[in-house]
């Protein structure tokens, strides 16, 4: 389990964050949508290894939430781009992190954790 240690350890380097975006078979192209960048952004931060906190955590969340089974975010994320390159618009953050806000932190079901 190398990516799952690698996703829990600190800032990334380039070669780390270029190996579990491999591991997610998620191509530059492909992540620079999902965070809202371009491609060359992400070859440059593999490449340097500066990569910015934001992108370096919204890769290590993808990662784990993936490989702990939770293939709905993947999907979603995948659905996504399809949508957002369908419009010819990058994702914000923002826009990325109101679509995983759900997956991550799903809502409890009507009543669950209600306290009587």
């Amino acid at each position: 389990m190398i990516g799952r240690s690698l996703a829990q350890k600190g800032h990334l380097t380039g070669t780390e964050f270029r190996f579990l975006r491999k591991e997610l078979d998620l191509s530059q192209h492909r992540l620079a949508d999902l965070i809202g960048t371009t491609e060359q952004t992400v070859a440059l931060w593999e490449k340097r290894g500066k990569i910015p906190k934001t992108a370096d955590r919204i890769l290590r969340a993808i990662y784990l939430e993936t490989i702990d089974g939770n293939v709905k975010l993947k999907e979603m994320t995948e659905h996504y781009v399809r949508k957002r390159q369908g419009d010819n618009a990058s994702p914000t953050r923002q826009d990325f992190a109101e679509q995983n806000r759900a997956v991550i932190n799903p809502a409890k079901p009507d009543g669950a954790g209600d306290r009587t």
